[in-house]
């Protein structure tokens, strides 16, 4: 039962650790989405100046910038609700850190990379043994139910083993005429006796059994099915994690790809060979590629921790520092 309560502990706490990991990446994906949106808004703002100016000296109809202050508007919009979801985020963060919802938290990174935490040269199957072996709600799963084996046991040889039972008494006697006491000497008695017990004849002693051994089979169950889900866990974290690696490296050739469409857009307006709104569609890709990137790197982050706690965060295999495995 001790080790069982120290493994729950365990997993307490590995649950928690879990936990704030998830929402530390909230934050991070919170805060960057902002700044995506800022930059956004900032090259919309810029494109209404354009525009303004275009029209000024009569390149450009009037139109052109009450588009560009729409779009300008949109990003506004969008610049708010990101905000919002920095506050979600961070009260969600303080609630579990139990501080004041109030309270602003930041973040200690200056740019946002993936973090390599579980050696992604390690296979399913490896991920799966150390899982079993280090997972501590396998530990206390397995430790109940050796518990209740010796319970079982114990009370199937109950009825064949006897109490022991030892007694001793000392006294003084004597005896004489009328209300003498003489020739007293002590005595000393001591009784020895095994008793065998029997409930009910028997058979509160075979319904005891029964009712043990039935919870031992029930805590037999129960390591199976966390066996099960422990296996399922770190396949789909697993899975996850490899998923979100290959979509890192998708998004970040489409953002080179937008960076370098919003360039040469910007390079034909300022040869005058194109009009200021084909930037529109530009900023929205570009934003929108930086917005990926952020989503698959927060997904992939979040991934890693997740396959850590399914396999119980053994600590050969969590890494300090995983600078050496950021791309």
């Amino acid at each position: 039962i001790s080790r069982a309560a120290n493994a729950a502990e365990r997993g307490t706490r590995n649950d928690i650790m879990r936990d704030l990991a998830v929402r530390y990446a909230d934050i991070l994906q919170a805060r960057s989405e902002l700044a995506n949106y800022n930059v956004g808004r900032d090259t919309s703002r810029k494109l209404v100046n354009v525009t303004t100016n275009f029209s000024d000296v009569g390149l450009g109809s009037p139109a052109e910038v009450y588009r560009a202050k729409t779009e300008e508007a949109q990003w506004i919009v969008k610049v708010k609700e990101a905000e919002r979801k920095v506050i979600v985020s961070t009260t969600s963060l303080a609630e579990i850190l139990q501080l004041d919802p109030a309270v602003q938290l930041l973040p200690a990174e200056v740019q946002l990379v993936p973090v390599t935490i579980v050696d992604e040269n390690l296979s399913v199957q490896e991920l799966i043994m150390i899982g079993l072996a280090e997972r501590p709600e396998m530990a206390e799963y397995r430790a109940l139910a050796e518990s209740r084996l010796i319970r079982f046991r114990q009370e199937r040889a109950r009825p064949f083993l006897p109490y022991l039972q030892l007694a001793g008494s000392v006294g003084s006697f004597g005896g004489g005429t009328g209300s003498d006491l003489i020739n007293q000497r002590t005595r000393d008695d001591i009784v020895a006796s095994m008793v065998w017990e029997f409930k009910n004849m028997g058979i509160g002693n075979y319904l005891i059994n029964r009712r043990s051994k039935s919870e031992w089979r029930e805590s037999q169950l129960k390591v199976e099915r966390l066996q099960n889900r422990v296996i399922a866990e770190v396949l789909a974290t697993a899975g996850d994690s490899a998923s979100y690696r290959r979509q890192i490296n998708a998004a970040e050739s489409g953002l080179q790809a937008a960076n370098k469409s919003y360039e040469l857009n910007l390079e034909r307006i300022r040869d005058a060979e194109g009009i200021p709104l084909e930037l529109v569609q530009a900023i929205q890709a570009r934003t929108d590629s930086q917005n990926r990137l952020t989503e698959a790197i927060c997904n992939y982050n979040r991934a890693q921790y997740r396959l850590l706690h399914a396999i119980g965060q053994p600590s050969a295999i969590a890494m300090s520092n995983s600078d050496n495995n950021n791309p």
